[in-house]
């Protein structure tokens, strides 16, 4: 019987926001995909250092530990493919984090396959991607990940992070689900589609 994603929050990733993909991002950009590709492929068992959203991320999966089971559901959405994506999900094991679906797009578009997993957040590196889920009516937001834009957002997450650690009582009580169930129903609003991301 398939997973039904109809019932938890459904947070979809980039793997660049997940963990720090910079210097592969650079090579992708000044020297090709293949040379990206041989370079991911050279290096599968080193593991990635944490991204800018990683925090966020675990904070959100933490509130799976409950007696209410399952409230979050992560899902990697990658421009990746099958060769290049082995070194994320060795980093996804050596940190712990409770993750294990993914949609590997190889370099095609990703807006389209967020409905398709239920998706009720998109975060992401790239603008055109969050911009993309924005028009299609998905809640959706950019991680900036450079320089000082870094920082703040690095502090940023670890401050949201807080705010959910202390409410995770609030989960322990069934009538208390509904908390949950009105951030879902507030992110499937059509608002989204009039929103126009600001990137300066």
């Amino acid at each position: 019987m398939p997973y039904d994603l109809s019932k938890p929050l459904v947070i979809g990733i980039s793997s660049r926001a997940l963990f720090n993909l910079e210097q592969e991002n650079k090579i992708f950009e000044e020297q090709g995909v293949e040379a990206y590709e041989a370079y991911q492929v050279a290096h599968e068992n080193e593991i990635l250092q944490k991204g800018a959203a990683f925090q966020l991320i675990k904070a959100f999966l933490e509130l799976n530990n409950t007696e209410l089971g399952r409230l979050v559901e992560v899902i990697i959405m990658s421009r990746n493919n099958a060769n290049t994506c082995l070194r994320i999900f060795n980093s996804i094991q050596y940190y712990g984090l409770d993750i294990t679906r993914a949609t590997l797009t190889s370099g095609a578009e990703i807006a389209p396959y967020l409905k398709a997993f239920k998706t009720d957040l998109f975060l992401s590196a790239n603008s055109d991607d969050v911009q993309s889920a924005i028009n299609d009516g998905i809640a959706a937001g950019r991680i900036p990940i450079q320089s000082k834009r870094l920082i703040r957002s690095a502090l940023h997450l670890m401050e949201m992070q807080f705010f959910f650690q202390p409410n995770l009582k609030r989960f322990f009580r069934r009538t208390e689900y509904r908390h949950l169930k009105n951030m879902r129903k507030r992110m499937r609003t059509r608002r989204w589609q009039k929103v126009r991301l600001l990137t300066s």
